[in-house]
């Protein structure tokens, strides 16, 4: 399988977020260390990508329908893939305040 192609920004995200994986889940750090997919969606939001049940779902039988464990790299592989298909909230927020005219005042 081929590495998908990830915006730059994204990978710095997902590089300053394994601290607070490794905190979570520190035998990653050890040399073969991997977290089982029971434990996957725990692993994802530790570092900042929240997703649903039914999402992670998809996005393993698009990507890896047959691992049962992962390792870093595939974590990373995995928030990238979810950071892509989210709006930037800061990005979402800015238009709620565009498109709602009693917060229109706070913008000017």
């Amino acid at each position: 399988m081929s590495r998908p192609q990830f915006t730059q920004s994204v990978l710095l995200d997902a590089d300053e977020n394994i601290a607070d994986l490794l905190r979570k889940f520190p035998d990653l750090g050890k040399d073969g260390g991997t977290v089982s997919k029971d434990e996957l969606r725990d692993a994802l939001d530790a570092m900042g990508a929240k997703v649903s049940g039914f999402q992670l779902r998809d996005l393993l039988n698009d990507l890896m329908p047959t691992k049962t464990s992962f390792d870093k790299d595939a974590l990373v592989t995995l928030y990238c893939q979810v950071k892509m298909k989210q709006p930037d909230r800061d990005v979402k927020d800015s238009m709620k305040k565009l498109h709602n005219p009693e917060d229109k005042q706070s913008m000017k």
